[in-house]
């Protein structure tokens, strides 16, 4: 393999990760010569996760980027973890290291004393720190792999603009993406001769199987799990029960349970007492994985609302469960919802009269129910474990 050079930070400053690729793109780098070493070494490779989120804070990324360094490091690598959010040190019993940096600056020198084998970044839209340090890697020949966990397409054309002015496309950096939806964003960004690999997100799926249940003809449990943001989109989903609610029976019971919090909780709270929900809208906060397990054992039709879903780790822990789902088409949630089969994944404002259609009909939910058991999604961590060794 080509002989690594010295890490060195790019010189722009990094208020956006748009400005992350053009400052550290000025130097040409050669291809690498052989594949990546995790390809060659079974274990014992030592792994840098670079990520703008970490633990303590709570999300998508978050989560993902813990449960992968720690399973990589029971799998016997020495894996490490660089953020810059804050938070408590690292439990005695985690089984790798945390270091947390007080400003983007000190990356390079983090990375350097780590000096690790493999250097794997976690981007977002506005990722600065993952930018950086995965063009930094990628400039001094470290084989670098980055994982995009977000829609890039309404940033797409300034995206492709500074991606081919820096010459991002010639970096010898490997790209993946969390779905195939996501993937061909990133493609469209980096040129379609780019290859892109799909790491799904990671989910133990026997936690979230459970038997079948009988359904109440008399009552109808919808459920949702999201962060209460205007990226995912909760008045819109509120506006979609309050239309099935309109077109059930009187004599069918509906009782929706949102389990979330965030910035737009207040504006949810002033749409159902305006509309008179609050009596069969629940709200009832952040739920842990026992607290959501418990939900989808009772409800009948899970609803995610986003158009930017990258993936949609609850719509897969719904789909485990074997909850029919009603979502978009075009996110990340169709690489594992079959339309017609697992749910009803819908165009523009098609929501509610999807919502409808499940509310209403007990026979289409244990139609969907059922062929969702005997149809379990092919996900789970050896599968994104193996998608990451292949990357």
């Amino acid at each position: 393999m080509t002989a690594n050079r010295p890490l060195t930070l790019p010189t722009l400053p990094f208020g956006y990760a748009l400005h992350a690729w053009p400052a550290a793109a000025r130097h040409t780098i050669p291809p690498l010569s052989r594949g990546p070493p995790w390809r060659v070494a079974a274990t014992g490779v030592r792994i840098t996760h670079i990520t703008d989120c970490y633990a303590p804070r709570v999300g998508g990324i978050e989560l993902q980027v813990q449960q992968l360094a720690r399973r990589q490091a029971l799998a016997g690598h020495d894996v490490h973890v660089v953020t810059t959010t804050a938070g408590g040190p690292t439990t005695d019993d985690e089984p790798l290291s945390v270091v947390r940096l007080p400003s983007l600056r000190r990356v390079v020198d983090a990375v350097r004393r780590i000096d690790p084998d493999v250097v794997h970044a976690h981007a977002s839209v506005l990722s600065p720190l993952s930018a950086a340090a995965a063009v930094a890697a990628a400039r001094a020949l470290r084989p670098t792999l980055v994982t995009v966990h977000s829609l890039w397409a309404y940033l797409s054309r300034p995206y492709r603009l500074a991606a081919a002015a820096a010459g991002l496309s010639g970096l010898p950096i490997e790209w993946a993406a969390v779905s195939s939806t996501a993937a061909r964003q990133v493609r469209h960004v980096l040129g379609s001769s780019r290859q892109v690999a799909v790491i799904p997100n990671g989910i133990d799926t026997g936690y979230w199987h459970h038997g079948s249940r009988s359904a109440d003809s008399h009552e109808v449990v919808v459920a949702a799990v999201m962060r209460l943001a205007a990226r995912k989109r909760p008045l819109a989903l509120l506006a979609a029960l309050r239309q099935a609610r309109a077109a059930l029976p009187p004599q069918v019971r509906l009782r929706a349970v949102i389990l979330g919090d965030g910035p737009q909780r207040g504006l949810m709270k002033g749409y159902l007492a305006a509309h008179r929900m609050r009596d069969w809208v629940l709200m009832p906060g952040v739920g842990g994985p026992e607290q959501v397990r418990r939900l989808l054992a009772e409800a009948d039709v899970f609803i995610a609302a986003a158009r930017l879903e990258s993936f949609g780790l609850a719509a897969l822990e719904a789909r485990c469960a074997s909850v029919p789902i009603v979502a978009h088409a075009g996110t990340g949630i169709a690489d594992f919802v079959r339309h017609g089969r697992d749910g009803l994944l819908v165009t523009e404002d098609g929501l509610g009269t999807a919502l409808c259609h499940l509310t209403s009909s007990l026979d289409a939910r244990a139609a969907m129910a059922a062929l969702s058991r005997s149809n379990p999604p092919a996900l789970g961590w050896p599968v994104t474990l193996a998608a990451v060794d292949d990357a």
